[in-house]
Order: structure tokens, then C-alpha cells, then sequence
């Protein structure tokens, strides 16, 4: 079963504690820290459940590598 998307907040509230502010949320998802990326509908962004965090920006050979 695929795994469904969730606001990013909502995201942040499991993996994080305290949650990242909306403001550095954003901010990952602008340098492809986020894997797989999250999607922009509307206002929000939604992320899938199992996202997971990355130190470093998401390149082509790296999605390649881990197909």
C-alpha cells in the first residue's frame, strides 16, 4: 500500500521535538532536504509519511543510487 501524504507540519510534529518552524520547513524544501520531495497544493505542501530528512541536497546520481 502506498503511503499516503501529509501536511508538512504534521510531518515535522513526528520527526521532530520541538517541530521546525514553518519558515525552516520551507526552507529544506527549497534545498531538496526533504526525500522524496514534497508536493506544493495550493498553499501547502504535503509530504509523504515515511519522508525522510536528508544532510545533503537529493541529486539525480544519489535517486539513481537508491532505485
Amino acid at each position: 500500500m502506498a503511503a499516503k501524504r501529509i501536511l508538512l507540519s504534521e510531518w515535522a510534529a513526528k520527526h521532530y521535538s520541538p517541530p521546525k518552524s514553518d519558515w525552516v520547513l520551507r526552507k529544506m524544501v527549497r534545498d531538496g532536504k526533504i526525500y522524496p520531495p514534497p508536493v506544493k497544493e495550493g498553499r501547502e505542501y504535503r509530504v509523504l509519511e515515511d519522508a525522510r530528512c536528508l544532510d545533503w541536497p537529493v541529486t539525480l546520481a544519489d535517486r539513481l543510487a537508491t532505485a
